[in-house]
């Protein structure tokens, strides 16, 4: 990411890069969550993680995201390892298995499918990417880089004008060992 950065920093965009050390893969955004279902929703994850294959991955191709028409977020695709074929089906089996066990908590259901990538930075301009971005990010000599995505972890955000702050709250390997489906809180008994 520090390579990438330094290639296109003579470009004089307008973009925020995102600080390597803060790079992740997002699974699912749960925005502002309640305090009191921060337990429920570490048991449903864990079961999640519990069931999910660790991924041998490597970095792609440069792709933008964002509005259709006016894309503004610069990414890296992530591929599956040539050693690992099954990379990217089980990123998608981990990523269905958070919706499916967290889909009333927080943010919601995702409204995209889920897309595997590293976010480098975000356009600042309203009309989001400059017009050469293709041009300029096609003579950029990208070679992957491969690592193992093994396990997921519930982050606290916090965005502030120096950028995010990320909090681990809680972290679990993929284990891809089947466990019991967490029980369900009971409700109150209503007569006494």
């Amino acid at each position: 990411m520090r390579t990438i950065r330094e290639s296109l920093e003579s470009q004089g965009w307008t973009i925020r890069w995102v600080d390597p050390d803060l790079a992740h893969l997002t699974i699912k955004f749960f925005g502002d969550t309640r305090p009191n279902q921060i337990g429920s929703l570490e048991s449903k994850l864990a079961f999640a993680a519990a069931r999910s294959q660790t991924a041998h991955v490597a970095t792609g191709e440069f792709i933008m995201l964002g509005p259709r028409k006016r894309p503004n977020v610069l990414s890296l695709a992530i591929d599956a390892a040539d050693d690992d074929s099954n990379a990217l089906a089980s990123l998608d089996a981990l990523a269905k298995e958070v919706e499916r066990q967290t889909s009333g908590i927080g943010a919601g259901g995702n409204e995209r499918a889920f897309k595997a990538h590293l976010t480098l930075g975000r356009f600042k301009d309203s009309d989001g990417a400059p017009n050469d971005v293709e041009q300029v990010l096609a003579s950029v000599n990208l070679g992957p880089v491969v690592f193992d995505i093994d396990r997921l972890l519930l982050v606290h955000s916090v965005l502030s004008q120096q950028g995010p702050t990320y909090t681990t709250i809680a972290e679990w390997p993929l284990s891809g060992t089947p466990e019991a489906e967490p029980a369900a809180v009971p409700e109150p008994d209503d007569h006494g």
